[in-house]
């Protein structure tokens, strides 16, 4: 069964010309896209072809490579835990992109770009979405942030399946 889950590689054509090797410490755009596939990967036939023709699954990735992040550095970057969950006006996905503000800002001041992005996944048995970030740790493992929480997990809960991924 061919991949359901469809990378979007966004390079601009200046960074599409750099790819290299990745250095010490970094991960690349298909790596990246790979974890996510096996982490989401269809366990039937018939949820790969529901979730092809849903258009569900694609990873939007705007550089050739990242810095992992090492953990240590998770408490430097500003907490989102504190703001008020309000439906609609401040719910998962806001909470999610004020965290890769956050994240970004910190990055900034080290030169770095870190494998940390948002991820939209849905459960077809509860029958809800959420939104969250991502990163990909200092051994390239896959990590799950919880920016309402501010911590962080392994495990995908609930059978989720990805919408939508982009760092």
């Amino acid at each position: 069964m061919s991949s359901h889950i469809k990378a979007k590689y966004l390079f601009t054509k200046d960074k599409a010309r750099i790819v290299q090797a990745p250095a010490e410490g970094q991960i690349t755009a298909v790596e990246i896209y790979t974890k996510l596939l096996m982490k989401f990967k269809p366990k039937s036939i018939v949820e790969f072809i529901i979730d092809w023709l849903m258009h569900r699954g694609v990873v939007y990735i705007s550089d050739p490579q990242y810095y992992l992040v090492d953990k240590s550095i998770l408490p430097q970057i500003k907490q989102t835990k504190d703001f008020k969950y309000s439906i609609d006006t401040f719910d998962c996905d806001d909470f999610s992109f004020l965290k890769k503000g956050y994240e970004e800002e910190y990055a900034y001041t080290c030169n770095k770009n870190y494998a940390f992005g948002i991820i939209w996944v849905y459960s077809p048995t509860k029958g809800y979405g959420h939104a969250l970030n991502f990163f990909f740790d200092e051994n390239g493992e896959l990590y799950f942030y919880e920016p309402q929480q501010d911590r962080y997990f392994t495990e995908v809960i609930d059978e989720w399946k990805l919408m939508v991924a982009f760092i």
